[in-house]
C-alpha cells in the first residue's frame, strides 16, 4: 500500500507534464516512427537499445517542442466569468490582507498572488491546465499528422501500384476530425484553470456554511 501511494503521490505531482507533454510527445514519436521510412529509421536507430527512459526522454522532447509550436494556435475563449471570478477572489483578499498595495498591481499579479495563497490546494487547477494544454499539443499533434497524410497522398497521386490511397485518405480524415475535437476541447478548458482557482480562493475564504436552523414553530 505503501508502494501504491508513493505512484499515486508522484503521478499527482507529475500530472502536468504526463497530460501536457508526454502524451502529445508520444503521439509525435508514434507519427515520426511510423509515417514514413525515412523517419522510422531515425527514430529506430535513436531508440535502438529500446530503452524505456530514452523513449520517454525522446517523447518529452518532442512533447515541450509540440507545446511551443502549439502556442501559435489562436486562443477565442471567453475570459468574462474568469475576470468576474478574479476580482471577486481579490476583493476577497483585500478584506483579509489590506495592504495598500496599488489596485493595478494587484490584478497584474493576480494569479500568482492566488496560487500562493491556495497553496497544496491548487491541484484542481494544475488539472485544468494540463487538460487545456494536453488538447492543445494534441490539436497540433493532429494537424502534424493531417499535413504529413497530404504530403504523402500528393506525392503518390499518379503513381501506379499506389494500392493504399484509400487507406491514406481515410486516415487523413481522421487527423482531421481528431484535430477538430481536440481543438473544441481546448477552446472549452480555455478559461477553465483560472476560473477553478478564483473559486478556491473565494470558497477558502467563505469557509463552511452552516445550516440555517429551521423555525420550531
Amino acid at each position: 500500500m505503501d508502494q501504491i501511494k508513493v505512484v499515486l503521490e508522484l503521478l499527482k505531482n507529475a500530472a502536468y507534464e504526463i497530460l501536457a507533454i508526454l502524451l502529445p510527445g508520444t503521439v509525435i514519436v508514434e507519427l515520426l516512427r511510423l509515417g514514413s521510412p525515412a523517419t522510422g529509421v531515425i527514430v529506430q536507430n535513436a531508440l535502438k537499445d529500446q530503452s524505456e527512459l530514452r523513449y520517454v526522454a525522446f517523447a518529452y522532447i518532442a512533447g515541450t517542442a509540440m507545446q511551443g509550436l502549439a502556442r501559435l494556435l489562436p486562443t477565442r475563449w471567453s475570459t468574462k466569468t474568469a475576470n468576474q471570478l478574479r476580482a471577486r477572489a481579490m476583493e476577497v483578499l483585500d478584506q483579509a490582507y489590506p495592504d495598500g498595495t496599488n489596485d493595478s498591481d494587484k490584478a497584474r499579479y493576480a494569479l500568482g498572488i492566488c496560487l500562493s495563497y491556495v497553496g497544496d490546494k491548487r491541484a484542481v487547477y494544475d488539472k485544468f491546465l494540463g487538460l487545456r494544454d494536453m488538447m492543445r499539443g494534441l490539436t497540433a499533434a493532429s494537424a502534424i499528422g493531417l499535413l504529413a497524410m497530404v504530403v504523402k497522398i500528393l506525392a503518390g497521386y499518379g503513381r501506379s501500384g499506389n494500392s493504399n490511397v484509400a487507406a491514406d485518405v481515410l486516415a487523413a480524415a481522421v487527423f482531421f476530425l481528431c484535430g477538430v475535437g481536440f481543438g473544441t476541447a481546448h477552446q472549452k478548458y480555455g478559461p477553465v484553470p483560472e476560473e477553478a482557482l478564483y473559486s478556491t480562493v473565494i470558497a477558502m475564504r467563505i469557509g463552511p456554511q452552516k445550516p440555517v436552523a429551521k423555525d420550531p414553530s
